[in-house]
């Protein structure tokens, strides 16, 4: 079976990151190295993930990249008219310890051990049971299955400057946060959903935040603002979306769930496009939803780039 990991893209290179594996086994060394990528199938569970009547699995796999943790992922396994195909990934965490997967009526269903926040990562005490549907190419929670729709609307909105759209999602008491970095910081301006209708005719500057590198402060309209640090590029045609993992890493620390505590995070991610950079021209854009009375609302947008 041939399965696209990115976990083995960042530690190969060399590699778009599909391994096959034989035997339920993949190794390759690092160049004048014994150690390299592991990854091994542990376990797995077949049933209908998509409700076309097929049945397709759920594989379990080990991978170890050379250092002493063990990353334990879901990988969902498509039945098509072609075969099986690998359509989505997800990490559980470092050496977990899953008990039992079952998949019945289009939901897959994992009991495991995980940590608690004074666990050693050797050692996880915490059993939970955590349910997970296929949606949007994405093994999603309930939570996230809830978000995914709101996250559509809103990153179409942004696409289109369509302000009205943007403020009808809003949280309707923290309203709005904009953070022009991944760290986010209780000074960085929130406007509530009566106020964003009328902001890209704003003529007031206003200050964001400050710039990374010289420290100057970020004194922009919320037009310049937003073609700067909110639609800086095409992120609603980004081919890569995550929901509470972080794709785009750069050196500036992602404190989006300290500060926003329940939260649900979409990150839309571009990837570097100019050789000469790298891949260090990558930027990615972060919707942040919090949940009150029972519906959740846009309450922060994080840009995120390469910073020094």
């Amino acid at each position: 079976m041939t399965y696209r990991l990115d976990i083995v893209s960042q530690a190969l290179p060399g590699r778009d990151g599909s391994v096959i594996l034989s035997g339920g086994h993949f190794e390759e060394l690092y160049p004048d190295s014994a150690v390299g990528v592991v990854v091994n199938l542990i376990d797995h569970t077949t049933g209908d993930l998509n409700a076309d009547g097929l049945e397709d699995a759920i594989a379990l796999l080990a991978i170890n990249t050379g250092g002493t943790g063990t990353f334990i992922h879901l990988a969902a396994v498509i039945q098509q008219a072609g075969g099986l195909t690998h359509t989505a990934t997800l990490l559980l965490g470092d050496r977990v310890q899953v008990e039992s997967l079952d998949i019945a009526d289009g939901t897959l269903q994992v009991q495991m051990i995980t940590h608690t926040p004074d666990d050693p990562l050797c050692c996880p005490t915490e059993q939970v049971t955590q349910s997970y549907t296929l949606q949007e190419g994405m093994l999603v929670t309930p939570e996230q299955s809830q978000v995914l729709p709101l996250a559509d609307a809103a990153i179409q909105a942004l696409s289109t400057g369509d302000m009205a759209t943007l403020a009808s999602l809003v949280h309707p008491e923290a309203g709005m946060r904009f953070s022009p970095y991944a760290y986010v910081l209780p000074e960085h301006l929130a406007f509530s959903s009566d106020q964003l209708p009328d902001l890209l005719d704003d003529p007031t500057y206003y200050t964001w935040g400050a710039f990374d590198g010289s420290g100057e402060p970020i004194r922009m309209t919320f037009a310049e603002y937003f073609d700067r640090f909110v639609y800086s590029k095409d992120f609603a045609g980004a081919k890569q979306v995550s929901l509470d993992r972080r794709l785009g890493a750069g050196n500036t620390i992602d404190n989006s769930h300290e500060f926003y505590p329940g939260a649900v995070v979409v990150e839309y991610y571009l990837p570097g496009e100019n050789p000469d950079y790298g891949g260090l021209d990558w930027q990615s854009l972060r919707l942040v939803f919090q949940q009150q009375d029972g519906a959740w609302y846009l309450a922060g947008i994080i840009h995120d780039e390469w910073t020094t």
